[in-house]
This record gives C-alpha cells, sequence and structure tokens, in this order.
C-alpha cells in the first residue's frame, strides 16, 4: 500500500491525497450568481435551464440540499419532485398546485416543502417528517419561494403529473438532471458569476458548508435557536460529527 500511494503521489503530485473541501460562498457570491441568472448572462443556455438554476439556486442556498437529491444518476433513483412542494392554506393544510393557486400567493404565504430520500436517508424515514417552510418575499433576491412560484408558472406541470416531475428540469419537464448535469452547469453558473479564480473549489456542496456556517456563526454571536441538533435537522447530516 505505501508503495502504491507513492506512485500515485508520483503521478498526481505531492497534494494528491489532500483534502479538498468546498468553498464557502459569501452572501456577495450568493448575490452575484442570482444576478448573473437574473439578467441572462449565461451564453448558449435557453430559458428553461436558466429558469431551473433561478430557482435551483435559492433552493441550494436555503437548505444545502445534497445534489443526489435533486438529480438521478440512474432510471428509477429517487429525486425531489414537483410532490415534494406544496403551498400552504390559511388553515395550515395543502391547497392545490394548479396554476390559479400558484399564482394568487402573496408575500408572507408559505410554501411547504418535504425533503428527498439521500444516502443518510434511503428510505425518507428520518427526515421526511421535519418539513421545509418557505415564506414568500419578492423583495428577496435569494427568497425560494418567490423563486419557485415563478418557475412553476413558467414551466407549468400537471397536477396529476407531479409525483413524477422533478422539481427542477433542465427542459422545464419531465425529465431530470443529472448528477453530472448540474455539476457541470453550476461549475460554469459559478465561473461566469464570480470569475476563474472566484470559482475554484465551489461546487453544489459549497452550499452545505456555507449554510452550516452560517449558523454556526450565529450560533456562536447569540442566537441561541440554532442548537446543534436544530442545525442538524436543517441539513439533515447523520450525525453531528459528520457537519464539522
Amino acid at each position: 500500500l505505501k508503495g502504491l500511494c507513492a506512485l500515485v503521489k508520483q503521478v498526481y503530485g505531492p497534494d494528491a491525497f489532500a483534502v479538498h473541501q468546498a468553498r464557502i460562498l459569501s452572501n456577495a457570491a450568493l448575490h452575484s450568481i442570482t444576478r448573473t441568472l437574473a439578467n441572462d448572462l449565461m451564453p448558449g443556455w435557453d430559458p428553461a435551464l436558466t429558469a431551473a438554476w433561478s430557482a435551483l439556486h435559492p433552493f441550494l442556498t436555503a437548505t444545502g440540499t445534497r445534489n443526489e437529491e435533486v438529480t438521478r444518476a440512474h432510471p428509477g433513483d429517487d429525486v425531489l419532485l414537483r410532490a415534494n412542494f406544496a403551498w400552504i392554506g390559511t388553515d395550515g393544510e395543502p391547497l392545490s398546485m394548479t396554476s390559479d393557486v400558484i399564482r394568487s400567493r402573496r408575500n408572507g404565504d408559505l410554501l411547504r416543502g418535504t425533503p428527498a430520500c439521500s444516502k443518510c436517508d434511503r428510505l425518507g424515514i428520518t427526515w421526511s417528517k421535519q418539513k421545509q417552510f418557505f415564506r414568500l418575499d419578492d423583495t428577496d433576491e435569494l427568497n425560494f419561494a418567490h423563486a419557485m412560484q415563478r418557475y412553476e408558472l413558467s414551466y407549468p406541470c400537471p397536477e396529476a403529473l407531479r409525483s413524477e416531475w422533478p422539481a427542477f428540469s433542465p427542459t422545464g419537464d419531465e425529465r431530470c438532471f443529472t448528477t453530472s448535469d448540474t455539476a457541470r452547469t453550476h461549475k460554469r453558473l459559478a465561473i461566469r458569476a464570480l470569475g476563474a479564480a472566484g470559482a475554484e473549489d465551489v461546487t453544489i456542496h459549497s452550499y452545505r458548508g456555507t449554510l452550516v456556517s452560517a449558523m454556526y456563526v450565529a450560533k456562536a454571536t447569540g442566537h441561541a435557536q440554532f442548537s446543534e441538533g436544530v442545525m442538524q435537522a436543517h441539513v439533515r447530516h447523520k450525525t453531528l460529527d459528520a457537519m464539522y
């Protein structure tokens, strides 16, 4: 094994076994990505791909969701679906997800999300009960509820097919992103928004690290509601050790 490791280092350099962590994104970087999409600055991207990332970017910012949860590497893989989201009425119950209902939502209304199955919860037993709530605020360019409202209206899904269509699609329909699709397009988006140097080590996992770091800083500066248990539930880590 020692000889094999030495050979790998000889071929790939002295940093071959160094751990490369995804870069944490600043607020300025997150907003720069949003504005790159809003201003349609991605060369060669069609409207459907731009719209998908315009919704996916704020979703990842808010939840730190893993890439595998919003993509399918193989047919039959679990994936986050349109049915994982529903607007909530004043009685706390989910509303019918018709275009008229979606269009009627206003600032302050809640969009409820249900996490998809993931590598730490393959059957959706643990985290599917931990609902996510997103309050609509059209004054916040990183607001996911507003972004998803726009996406659903631009690329409506027939209500009967919400349990079949992915939440985010590169073509705005039943087609899923693959894991390589999102990794490749996100890298292009990051380079365009942040420059080559600024996008170095930026991956989809950056959202996850950014969110945990932000909550940890909030906890350390007196926001006691961000307990370790709350942070773990928010990003759906298997263990507390995995967060750090």
